[in-house]
């Protein structure tokens, strides 16, 4: 909404101001400002900017006042700060499960590697056992890469 003139829109301007900032404005000067107002209708917030006018002897003459409904763009900010919000408590309780994962798969796989060295240590091994103690080393390898990892 865009008001020109002169004792309304000072009115107006001045009204605005007080319920801003809980002072008068000060008269002939230039300002902006952002404000929140509990109507009947609900809350809403506006973004408001005032500027002198004067006659061509440079006598004050009224003002401009432009008062912009920003509520649309400050409730969407506030949905998507506590989405993000949400979002970020999320990442962090998942972080903590696959640390969790990780450290409780990382143990077993760890003592699998091991009894599989006993194994080829233990004494001679014939084809099909040194095969099979090739891939179990092997997938315990990836499968601790893969934990590794989380």
């Amino acid at each position: 909404m865009i008001v020109a003139g002169s004792s309304a829109t000072s009115a107006l301007a001045g009204e605005v101001y007080r319920t801003a900032w809980g002072y008068p404005l000060p008269a002939g000067c230039e300002w902006r400002v952002s404000f929140r107002l509990d109507v009947e209708a609900g809350r809403r917030y506006y973004d408001c900017r005032t500027h002198p006018l004067t006659d061509p002897r440079g006598r004050p003459a009224g003002e401009v006042v432009v008062l912009h409904d920003v509520t649309a763009g400050v409730v969407a900010e506030a949905d998507l700060r506590g989405k993000t919000e949400a979002l970020e408590a999320k990442n962090r309780e998942l972080d903590r499960f696959a640390s969790t994962v990780a450290h409780d798969l990382k143990n077993p796989l760890m003592a699998v590697l091991g009894y599989n060295d006993l194994l080829t240590k233990a004494g001679t091994l014939n084809e099909m056992q040194t095969e099979f103690s090739h891939r179990i080393q092997h997938s315990a390898m990836q499968m601790r890469d893969l934990v590794l990892n989380l």
